[in-house]
């Protein structure tokens, strides 16, 4: 049997306290890196919807309307040149708890394609 001193008195509350905040500060970091993945997983699809949109000859208005409907909020650069062309799609994601100063982590993804003129086919061609 344990017998504390008065001095010692509330010293296992402190303790648990302590071990509950770190316990749940480690899970909301987890969780955000959980979250991140899945983010990079929508940014990867975006680029690769702003990709096939650049493909077919859309306007740029529309390859940044196709990435932001799978993603809103990126920031989409489209780049072309020797017959291919580029859509990289970048997002930003806060860490879960602003004091722990993480920094955030920017997310980005780039699909490239062939636009469908180089490849042969017409302009006008069915698709």
């Amino acid at each position: 049997m344990v017998v504390l001193n008065r001095r010692d008195r509330g010293m296992v509350t402190a303790e648990l306290a302590v071990s509950l905040l770190s316990l749940l500060l480690v899970t909301a970091v987890l969780l955000w890196a959980v979250g991140v993945a899945g983010l990079r997983l929508r940014c990867s699809e975006a680029a690769r919807a702003g990709a096939r949109a650049a493909a077919r000859g859309d306007s740029a208005a529309e390859i940044e309307r196709a990435a932001r409907l799978v993603l809103p909020g990126a920031v989409v650069r489209v780049t072309s040149g020797a017959g291919e062309l580029s859509v990289e799609v970048a997002v930003s994601a806060a860490p879960p708890v602003p004091a722990v100063h993480l920094g955030g982590i920017v997310v980005r993804a780039t699909s490239v394609a062939v636009a469908e003129s180089v490849a042969g086919l017409a302009p006008d061609a069915p698709r």
